[in-house]
């Protein structure tokens, strides 16, 4: 068991959390290979923590829904920042949670490995530059007028715009699980 962070079950939650509770269990239902819920009820991974304050955990869940549905990024490159977020932060669960989806939309074993080694280098234009962002972004977070000018011609402003604003979602919510010790799940409880 965590000592950092117990997760709730439903039965534990007040009217607000409950209702976030069941709007995240609904809403990523049968979007990942997992279980949102364990065998005890609770919530796991990022999720589970959003509980503890609802109104924030609801702004984060609409965020979330943005970068899946509204985004101008393309699913691989997408899924390609968020696995080097992954690296770059120690986020086990993330790199468990996106991993697969990564693999469904067509990203091979070489493509991962290397994202995973910090050596992702491809001709796709747009998916080199969210390797290179997030590398970027979650290193010293300096991007010089040449870099920022190579990226948007890359992908362009608003892409470019999706893709700063993912680096910092998902190292949120990285540096939020590892705070609270928050890992991934059980097998056996998961």
């Amino acid at each position: 068991m965590n000592e950092r962070f117990t997760p709730l079950t439903r039965e534990q939650l007040d009217i607000k959390q409950a209702a976030l509770y069941d709007s995240l269990a609904t809403s990523a239902a049968g979007k990942q290979d997992f279980s949102l819920v364990d065998s005890k009820g609770a919530l796991v991974g990022p999720f589970g923590l959003m509980l503890l304050d609802p109104e924030l955990g609801v702004a984060i869940q609409n965020l979330g829904a943005v970068f899946n549905s509204g985004s101008p990024l393309t699913h691989r490159t997408r899924e390609i920042a968020i696995l080097r977020v992954a690296t770059l932060e120690a986020s086990d669960f993330e790199w468990y949670a996106h991993e697969p989806i990564a693999r469904a939309i067509g990203l091979n074993d070489v493509e991962i490995a290397a994202i995973r080694a910090g050596t992702f280098a491809v001709q796709n234009a747009e998916e080199q530059a969210a390797f290179d962002l997030m590398g970027t972004f979650l290193g010293d977070g300096i991007l010089s007028d040449a870099e920022f000018a190579r990226l948007q011609d890359a992908v362009g402003a608003r892409a470019l715009y999706a893709l700063i604003g993912l680096a910092g979602y998902y190292r949120m919510i990285a540096q939020s699980m590892r705070a609270f010790g928050v890992g991934v799940p059980d097998p056996v409880a998961g």
